[in-house]
Formats: structure tokens, C-alpha cells, sequence
């Protein structure tokens, strides 16, 4: 398709004969291309022409076409309308309901501004099966190793849930559509839900994040509550006051824990526990210092006696030794000779960052659990017992098929920061060149940085970032697509968003006019509800009325309805038992389409004629 990208016209398209397709320069440019008179494409020219336009138009069956036999995705009627809204209309304005039920077991650990913690702290560890909201006062660590504030979190009841166990003994237990973030096929990270992971997948581990608690509650010294304690009720597990203390109070505890109860060899350290509360616990806690160790029970030969081992390998005991060491002198200058001929043989050892591992998944079963989630609006991502879970991509996907259908096309992507922006594209980009390979032919180059994205077409076009701030006053974009829409306020619309779209797109014809066919200066809104009487509430009920009138505008908007419709998230008397629980303002704002003043009713009808 990357012929038409030098495509001129005379600004005549809106004519019935449509007689500028036979412009000469046009042809003339395409035998400079490489074609010869009489060839396929010049006998096909009107043909061609009228492709085009059908796909600017119908820019879903378009995918259909190109959608491959398997790796896919299937297209729902509502995500039809929406492609096909933005290719027809001005503005869109889209507000869309919370996703459902992605969260994981309360014994999961995070890391955290607080220390380690168990993600059912933040909900007393709820068990009554009644869905609940909070907003923890925490700081969460993300998959790219940042602390980022949790905008809620959800106690979604008691679930049918995945246990997630791969080779090195790591483990999470989730909801069936909790994202996790696995190594594809093609070496690039995807999301895969639990219910589809299997034993052919390698999910990410986060590990060096390096991120402690600031506790010193301790009431006695460090060295004499360690040597006291760590043998006694503190065995089955790692006491919180250590999980939320400083790197040091954590590195002295687990060097008194593996004095207790640890071997070595020339080949390993081992770690030998009963308890596999503990087990899992020292496993997170080494991860976080950027030490792997395997996991594995062991079974006594009479069937009932097991033990849980920690086995550290030689790849990272140096960095053990640096980290954490034994106070056991005799034992510690035995680790230091092997560390010592460890880097004689191998210079370049890794000392240890924060990366990720991958791991194979050894086994996936069926389990059922209390579930809890924490939103991060930023990265929509945390790191869980070291595995990278997830909390829009039609809409990217959109983007593109502007930047391949409109030629020299230049559009734009804004959230909060560059780096919010940043990180979403490259996500998404991912995930169509995936799903559909022939996307990935129109792609000349792509480049995700920190505060910086890029993705140029064949035919010119172009996609890029901005901030929702002042620091994009000034660029000038063709489109523009602004992400939390429900966090802005008008002034900084007004000031430094709305005049990027103020370039007119013109034709590449000798009148270069602006093209009627084309829908110039486009912004488009995404967000979750938000609250009434907000500059971006005002602008909703505008759009809406500018749509009444036939003015270019389309405000879309879904409650709980649409998603039980495709069967995506719950079922229906699952929701309407939580608007039973919930507050009526609190399950408006993130189940029902009251914010675009549509009713189910109406949506239901509008879509299916569409």
C-alpha cells in the first residue's frame, strides 16, 4: 500500500467523476516510482483510489482483511464503532468503564515506599466476598522500577483463580484475566492473561529493584535480635517489622537466617526451611537485592516429612557475598575464594541490576482465592512476588491506520508525561505488529526511548508524544490523541493543546488546498468517568450537544452492559450484586454511561444499527 504515498490531487475528490485521480503528475510520479505504462497499478489507478477511500471509511473491515489465520484478535461490534468513529468524525470524545476483576491473592508481595508487603494488608485481608474500594497512601513499585501512586484498589471477592509456578520455584496466584507479562515468540515482552499461560511460556521477573522500607522499630539492636530470634516463632515466616526495615536490618536478617540453617558448596548456597511461607518470602526478598535462587520442595521418602531448599548458584554469589555474606568467618572466607575464582574465570560476572529474568513456566493450576488490585493510572503495571503484572489498543491502532491511509500525516499521542506516553505506545506497537504483520510492512522505523517515541510510516506518515502540559506549547501535529482527558483542566487545553491541530492538512497537489475529505485538526478524548462539574464534564455535555447539531462531534460512552454484551469482565449478576453493595454515586462513575448521558437502552439500540 505504500504506493499512494506521494498520491496528489487537485482538491477535486469531492466532485462526483472524481477526475483528478488521472492528475498527470500523479502518474507521473508513480512510473518514477518504478512503473511502466500499461502496468497493473496504472490500469488499476481508479480501482486503487476507490480501496483507499473504502478503508478511510470502513477502517474495521479493512483489518478484517488483512487478519491473519491465527495470532489474532477478533474485533467486538463496539471496538467496529469506535475505529470507525475516529475515522469519520472531527472529535471523539470516549468515556469508558473500568476493567474488571484483574487482581491476585492476598499473600502476594509487593514492593513498596513501606518495605515488602502483602498486598491484603492494604485490605485487612477481606473475606467477605463483598467487593470493596480504598485508596491505599502507598507508593507502588512499577515494571520499570518506579514508585508510583496507586490511584485505587479493589477487594473483588472470592475468585476462581490460576497458581502460576515456574522452573526456579517462583510463584503467583491470580484472577483467570489477570495480564502477565511473558517473553513472545519473537524475544519482545507481551501481556498473556493467566488463564491462557502455559508450559511453553517464559514470564518476566523483576529483579535488583533495590527499593526498602524505613522502619526502625526494633527495640533491640539489630545484631542481638537477629541472633535471638531468628530461630524461634519467627522460623515460619519473616516478620514484618524486618520486610518494612532499611537494606541493612534485611541483609543482617537473612545472613542470620542462612547461618542457621544453610550449606555450601563450591557450586551453590543452600538454604533449607520447612516452612514455605518463608521459603517464598527469603526468594522475593533475595530477588530484590538481584539475586535468582531456585525454589523446590523435597519430600522425605515416607511421603509426609518435606523440606523447602533455596539454592543459590554460582552465577550470583558474588553478588550475594556483596550483598548480604555469612557472619560465620570460616564460611564467609570460603565464599570470598570462590567468588574470587568465580571472576578469574568469568571478569564480566554480573554483579547484579535492575533487569529482568525470564522464566519457564513448570506448571499452571486451578485454584480459587480472595483477590485484591491496586490501579496505577501511569504504567497500569506492578511487580508481584517479582512477576510484572498489568491493570488501548484499539485506539492506537487507529493511529496507525491514519498514518498508513493519509500520506505525510503527522499525528500525536499525550498523557500525563512524555514517559506515560512513551511507554503505552511501545506496549501497543508491540501488540498490533503482532497481530497483524502486514501493519508491521508499512512501518519504516520505530523508536521508544524515555520521554520519547516514534513510529514513521512508508507513506510519511507519522506518529509521536507530547505531555498533557505546558511543556507542548508550541509543536504543531496534524491529530491529536489525549490520554486521561479527565485529569485536564480547560485553561491548559486551551493554552497548550488545542492550538497544536491549528495546521490545515493540504492536498500534495500544485493548488496544495486543504483536502475536504480528509478530517484536519482532529482531537480526540479518552479517559475513565470523572466528576461533574469538571472543566472536562463541561466539555462532554458540549461535544454532546455539537453532536446533536451535526457538527463533526461524537461523544461514546459504555456502561457494564456493553462488557457482559462480549462477554469481557463479569456477569451480570455479578455486577448488579455490587450495585447492590456499592454507593449509587460510586458505581455511576465506574459502571454506567451516566457521564455521556446515554442509557443502556439507547446504546444498546445505537449499536446495533450502526
Amino acid at each position: 500500500m505504500s504506493s499512494y504515498g506521494n498520491f496528489q490531487s487537485d482538491n477535486m475528490k469531492n466532485e462526483k467523476n472524481r477526475s483528478d485521480i488521472k492528475n498527470p503528475e500523479f502518474n507521473a510520479t508513480v512510473k518514477s516510482k518504478g512503473a511502466k505504462e500499461g502496468d497493473s497499478l496504472t490500469k488499476n489507478m481508479d480501482k486503487y483510489v476507490d480501496f483507499i477511500s473504502w478503508a478511510r471509511w470502513n477502517p474495521d473491515l479493512y483489518i478484517d482483511l488483512i487478519t491473519p489465520e491465527t495470532g489474532s484478535i477478533r474485533l467486538d461490534l463496539d471496538q467496529r464503532v469506535f475505529l470507525r468513529s475516529i475515522a469519520r468524525f472531527a472529535s471523539v470524545y470516549g468515556v469508558f468503564p473500568r476493567g474488571y476483576g484483574k487482581c491476585v491473592s492476598g499473600d502476594t508481595l509487593i514492593l513498596t515506599d513501606e518495605g515488602i508487603k502483602e498486598i491484603g494488608e492494604y485490605f485487612d485481608y477481606q473475606s467477605d466476598d463483598k467487593e470493596t474500594f480504598t485508596i491505599p497512601e502507598v507508593k507502588i513499585v512499577n515494571r520499570y522500577n518506579q514508585l508510583e501512586i496507586p490511584s485505587a484498589g479493589v477487594y473483588s471477592g472470592y475468585k476462581d483463580t490460576k497458581k502460576v509456578i515456574t522452573e526456579e520455584g517462583f510463584e503467583i496466584e491470580a484472577s483467570l484475566n489477570h495480564p502477565l507479562l511473558v517473553i513472545g515468540k519473537d524475544g519482545k515482552h507481551e501481556w498473556k492473561k493467566s488463564e491462557d499461560i502455559s508450559q511453553d511460556d517464559y514470564l518476566v521477573i523483576s529483579r535488583g529493584n533495590n527499593v526498602w522500607g524505613k522502619s526502625t522499630c526494633l527495640k533491640l539492636e539489630e545484631d542481638e535480635f537477629i541472633r535471638t530470634n531468628v530461630r524461634d516463632a519467627f522460623e515460619n515466616e519473616i516478620p514484618k517489622c524486618i520486610l518494612e526495615s532499611p537494606k541493612n536490618t534485611v541483609s543482617k536478617f537473612i545472613q542470620g537466617l542462612f547461618n542457621t540453617g544453610c550449606s555450601i558448596s563450591d557450586s551453590y548456597i543452600r538454604y533449607r526451611t520447612t516452612s514455605e511461607k518463608l521459603s517464598k518470602q527469603v526468594q522475593t526478598v533475595l530477588l530484590n537485592f538481584g539475586i535468582v535462587s531456585d525454589r523446590n520442595k523435597i519430600t522425605k521418602q515416607d511421603d509426609i516429612s518435606y523440606s523447602y531448599f533455596i539454592e543459590i548458584d554460582r552465577e550470583y554469589m558474588s553478588l550475594y557475598l556483596r550483598e548480604i555474606g555469612f557472619s560465620d568467618k570460616a564460611i564467609q572466607n570460603k565464599l570470598i575464594e570462590m567468588c574470587k575464582t568465580e571472576r578469574e574465570i568469568n571478569p564480566s560476572l554480573e554483579l547484579g541490576s535492575a533487569d529482568y529474568y525470564y522464566s519457564k513456566v513448570k506448571s499452571v493450576v486451578d485454584s480459587q482465592n480472595h483477590v485484591y488490585d491496586l490501579s496505577l493510572p501511569k504504567t497500569n503495571s506492578f511487580v508481584s512476588n517479582g512477576f510484572v503484572s498489568h491493570n488501548t489498543f484499539i485506539e492506537i491502532l487507529a493511529m496507525y491506520l491514519v498514518c498508513i491511509f493519509y500520506p505525510d500525516i503527522e499525528v500525536s499521542m499525550s498523557a500525563q508525561t512524555k514517559d506515560n506516553a512513551s511507554k503505552l505506545l511501545e506496549e501497543k506497537h508491540r501488540e498490533i505488529v503482532k497481530f497483524y504483520p502486514l501493519l508491521g510492512n508499512e512501518i519504516v522505523k520505530s523508536s521508544f526511548v524515555k520521554d520519547s517515541a516514534m513510529v514513521s510510516f512508508i507513506s510519511g506518515g507519522l506518529i509521536n508524544i507530547l505531555a498533557n502540559s505546558q511543556t507542548s506549547k508550541g509543536s504543531r501535529r496534524k491529530r491529536l490523541n489525549i490520554e486521561e482527558s479527565n485529569l485536564l483542566n480547560n485553561a491548559l487545553f486551551e493554552d497548550a493543546l488545542e492550538p497544536i491541530v491549528n495546521i490545515p492538512r493540504r492536498t500534495i497537489g500544485k493548488e496544495a488546498l486543504i483536502s475536504p475529505e480528509e478530517v484536519n485538526g482532529q482531537i480526540n478524548f479518552f479517559t475513565t468517568s470523572g466528576f461533574r462539574g469538571s472543566d472536562e464534564f463541561e466539555r462532554n455535555l458540549g461535544m454532546i450537544d455539537e453532536m446533536a447539531d451535526l457538527k463533526g462531534k461524537i461523544v461514546l460512552g459504555s456502561s457494564w452492559e456493553l462488557a457482559c454484551e462480549y462477554n469481557r469482565g463479569e456477569t451480570k449478576s455479578q455486577i448488579l450484586d455490587k450495585k447492590d453493595r456499592l454507593s449509587p454515586i460510586f458505581f455511576s462513575m465506574n459502571y454506567e454511561c451516566k457521564w455521556v448521558l446515554i442509557s443502556p437502552f439507547v446504546q444498546k439500540c445505537t449499536i446495533k444499527i450502526w
